[in-house]
């Protein structure tokens, strides 16, 4: 529950600026010394938890010096140490987001003795890293890891250096027995990269990411390292069905255009340019699509003035199309799309369109 209303906190702030993004500074000073303090209890109980997110401007807390109990939450919750603090401090060391990662290996004293701060989702390890590249990106300013081999390529030459898989599994195993169960899983998924068939460093590697998972008190991690171990097992666990169909019926045609953008493979797109007007009688909304230069674009109630075909089809059929429970031909064939002008640029646009497996790889290479 806590979770849950810190969730909803947040979705107010970020929507509140709906509305404040309508209005023009001087809109909104013309009633905003009307408001007084503010919202009152909201009010500091939004300036603590942006505090608490780090955002630490002092001056902010003085609007709640009427409210001496509210002020006091305020200025405490301003004074507490954060992981963002301490992150910029040694990232302005010239410390990478691994070095910051191994350094910082709990919360700040008072807070890392609270129990609601304990690493049970989300860790540590994890936010100084999200925190190091919200400043500086994924480059950690070692030229070496600008333009990296890809990870196959690295592991093969990496393993062949190493005097091959035989010799370093000897070493690993001996780790393994030793404890070193973090260097193992990375040292060996080199090995399984190299040969994804070398079913002795599957089975090590698993080994090692069912200790770390086991040791794990963080529920994220502990869940990726038993999805890694499985995957090793017994193979990548493959998802049956495709979107919920409550989703995809909720989608506006809008983020339906802009899904299919992202679905359309702009390798093939790139010498197929178009144009198509889509018409939605139900909703009387007009879509005119554009593909050029592999990329899928769409504006809502504009309409091509020579586009290559007009489409016109109910969103409940377009909803089955997009569920797989009617293919495209089959729509046209039975006529609930209705096309006008060239319909082989309708079916040549869904042709261009990648199908994306919600099951894959994560600790071995993807074929």
């Amino acid at each position: 529950k806590m979770f849950a209303r810190v969730s909803r906190i947040q979705e107010q702030l970020i929507h509140a600026w709906d509305v404040l993004s309508t209005m023009t500074p001087a809109d909104y000073l013309a009633f905003r010394d009307a408001l007084g303090q503010s919202s009152g209890f909201q009010s500091f109980q939004y300036r603590t938890l942006e505090y608490r997110l780090g955002n630490k401007n002092a001056a902010l807390a003085r609007v709640h010096k009427h409210n001496p109990p509210a002020h006091k939450m305020v200025t405490r919750a301003l004074e507490l140490p954060s992981l963002w603090d301490e992150t910029l401090r040694l990232l302005n060391h010239g410390l990478t987001p691994l070095d910051i990662a191994d350094r910082l290996k709990s919360l700040p004293q008072p807070l890392a003795n609270r129990w609601y701060a304990r690493d049970y989702y989300g860790s540590v390890s994890h936010n100084v890293r999200a925190v190091y590249q919200r400043y500086m990106g994924f480059y950690d300013a070692n030229p070496a890891h600008l333009n990296p081999l890809p990870p196959v390529a690295s592991a093969r030459r990496t393993i062949d250096w190493m005097g091959g898989a035989d010799r370093v599994l000897e070493k690993a195993a001996a780790a393994f027995r030793d404890g070193e169960y973090r260097w193992v899983a990375e040292i060996v998924n080199q090995v399984v990269f190299a040969d994804p068939a070398n079913d002795q460093a599957r089975a090590l590697q698993a080994d090692a990411l069912e200790q770390l998972g086991y040791q794990c008190e963080n529920t994220t991690w502990r869940n990726a390292y038993l999805t890694g171990a499985q995957e090793l097992g017994g193979g990548v666990k493959r998802v049956r069905g495709g979107q919920p169909p409550d989703l995809v019926r909720a989608l506006t045609p809008s983020l339906f255009f802009s899904f299919l953008a992202v679905r359309l493979n702009s390798e093939a797109a790139a010498s197929s340019p178009m144009t198509l007007n889509w018409h939605f009688p139900d909703l009387q909304q007009d879509y005119a699509l554009t593909v050029r230069n592999g990329v899928l674009t769409h504006l809502a109630d504009h309409r091509h003035a020579g586009p290559d075909a007009e489409v016109r089809m109910q969103k409940a059929d377009l909803d089955r199309v997009g569920l797989g429970e009617i293919s495209l031909e089959k729509a046209l064939k039975d006529g609930l799309i209705q096309v006008s002008g060239d319909g082989g640029r309708v079916s040549e646009l869904f042709l261009m369109l990648d199908r994306f497996e919600p099951g894959f790889n994560i600790v071995t290479p993807v074929v």
